[in-house]
């Protein structure tokens, strides 16, 4: 029996740890969870003894989030109300991220007025005459062109990220403008590549605010709970500096008196195009910007998390010794590659990328020129590369015999992410969006179109369901897969399945998927699972199309 006491309020749980609900994470640590009768969890306990408690309004839907970290419990609370989602710590102005019609992130704005109360309600503060109220502000906008594709990430003070169009061979020209329009800096690289990720925390636009200085990755280290909802630096001496809270697309930076300093925000640049039906976003995975942090003073930076070789990767506004403003930049460029005995105990690790990995076969290093006001200075990073990392396996989808005898179920139903919090939050907002979804019946109605074996939902009955999304939540099993295996074969790749399994491979690119487009995603392996077969089998449409109906029936 263990205690949580969650800071809002004083309110203690008391948690009996249940052997089914332990999960080991990819470094054999562990974290036990519980759930309330509807399923959701509600506390989650880590093998240090930290734990995480969770705030649901009154229809069930997650709208905060509570971390341990050390005595402190430190509070997120976010909330989604039509195009636009809301994140707020309190102590920093909450922001809203606003959304077009087809799920694309069109810019994100601070105000300092509002706030979510536990309940997940917005509260305006409109006591103070409108003279005296603190003025909103945004802190990032976006462009896109007519095919869908960024081509401009602009920041509070100015600062933008302009991308130029992909050409023959992928490549995309970046251009860095400065606050008064001049030219910082540029580069090209390929935009559909997934590069490396060159840290496990991000922490270049606001390292110099927090006295860390800008040579910071030469001198912290981050440890992960087993859970993933709190990451924490460390200096040389071992003493914690900062608490990193991730919370699904979010991630709030306190300080170790828990005071809340930043904001980490990833937007959403994926959208189906309705005159040519495709994704552009994966054509811009490695030059787009996928992270925006917005500091409590107003200050903005962005960054990419697995930037493209030779790609502008960060770039952020930070002041001088004497108060100015200056707008440091970022580039990746790559080394050299370094071949290794395989090393079964997986011993070695850099201080920069702490985590450990299985047998690697040899280390790739990078470079990356950071420059500040005029001054550059060269980093090296390394990355482990390994041999086998293909998606593991949880039993098998039988797809050759008929389906009413259902094949092999995973032995594990529903979410069986491990080792990735992010990408397991974002599978749990999608099945949850999904279930709503298939509410309608015009996107039920996809179920009644001809697979394999006949009615799609007739084989979803043949298999003993007849709600869709219990049959996406109870009868299918979802596991993280690998960039560049069978499963994901590439950066485009968001989820695959084989026709009549049960096993969904979600991909790293779902992640970055839109809220609404990463249920369609899962809907449209759905479809799969229950005999839709797709192009190049014979009269079958593709997976675009595929897909588009989906948006079209589902909403994206």
């Amino acid at each position: 029996m263990r205690q949580l006491c969650v800071a809002l309020g004083i309110v203690c749980v008391s948690l009996e740890i249940s052997a089914q609900n332990v999960v080991t994470v990819s470094n054999g640590s562990t974290y036990s969870y519980l759930t309330n009768s509807t399923g959701q969890i509600t506390t989650i306990t880590n093998d240090d003894g930290s734990g995480v408690a969770f705030d649901y309004d009154s229809a069930g839907t997650e709208v905060g989030t509570s971390v341990q970290a050390g005595p402190m419990w430190l509070t997120v609370r976010h909330v989604v109300l039509g195009n636009t989602g809301y994140v707020a710590a309190m102590g920093l102005p909450a922001l809203q991220i606003n959304h077009d019609a087809l799920g694309r992130t069109i810019d994100i704005t601070a105000d300092p007025n509002i706030h979510i109360d536990q309940g997940g309600e917005i509260v305006v503060e409109a006591s103070n005459p409108s003279w005296f109220a603190p003025h909103s502000w945004t802190a990032a906008s976006f462009t896109y062109d007519t095919a869908g594709r960024l081509t401009s990430t602009t920041l509070s003070d100015g600062l933008s990220l302009q991308l130029g169009t992909p050409d023959g061979a992928g490549i995309v020209h970046q251009t860095l403008y400065g606050a008064q329009g001049n030219t910082i800096a540029e580069a090209s690289a390929v935009g559909a590549a997934r590069g490396v990720r060159i840290v496990p925390a991000h922490l270049d636009a606001v390292a110099a605010g927090l006295g860390f200085g800008h040579q910071w990755a030469e001198s912290l280290t981050f440890e992960t709970t087993a859970s993933g909802y709190l990451t924490t630096a460390f200096d040389a001496d071992h003493s914690p500096v900062l608490y990193l809270v991730d919370v699904g697309p979010y991630r709030v930076g306190f300080s170790t008196d828990g005071t809340p300093l930043f904001y980490d925000v990833q937007p959403s640049y994926e959208s189906i195009s309705e005159a040519s039906g495709e994704e552009p976003a994966p054509l811009l995975a490695g030059v787009a910007p996928n992270h925006i942090v917005v500091v409590a003073d107003g200050r903005a930076g962005f960054y990419l998390d697995h930037p493209a070789d030779s790609a502008l990767y960060s770039a952020w506004t930070e002041l001088d010794t004497s108060g100015n403003a200056v707008q440091p930049f970022a580039v990746l460029e790559p080394s050299s590659s370094s071949s290794l005995s395989m090393d079964t105990n997986a011993t070695r690790r850099s201080s920069t990328h702490p985590h450990l990995v299985a047998a690697p076969d040899f280390i790739r290093f990078y470079n990356t020129t950071v420059c500040v006001n005029g001054y550059c200075w060269t980093r090296v990073w390394s990355e482990w590369v390994e041999e086998n990392s293909g998606g593991g396996g949880a039993g098998s989808g039988g797809g050759s015999g008929p389906p009413a005898a259902g094949g092999n179920p995973g032995a594990a139903k529903g979410n069986q992410i491990k080792g990735d919090p992010q990408m397991s939050a974002k599978v749990n907002r999608a099945l949850t969006n999904a279930k709503n979804k298939l509410n309608s019946a015009r996107c039920r109605a996809l179920l009644d179109q001809l697979g394999n074996w006949g009615k799609l939902s007739d084989v979803m009955k043949g298999r003993k369901f007849n709600d869709p999304a219990a049959y996406m939540n109870q009868a299918m099993s979802y596991l993280r897969g690998e960039l560049n295996t069978k499963q994901c074969k590439d950066g485009d790749t968001r989820a695959s399945t084989t026709v009549g399994s049960y096993v969904v491979y979600v991909c790293p690119g779902f992640t970055n998927s839109a809220e609404g487009m990463a249920a369609d995603y899962l809907i449209h392996e759905m479809l799969h699972s229950l005999g839709l077969d797709e192009y190049p089998a014979q009269g079958a449409k593709t997976s675009q199309q595929i897909t588009q109906e989906v948006v079209e029936a589902c909403g994206s």
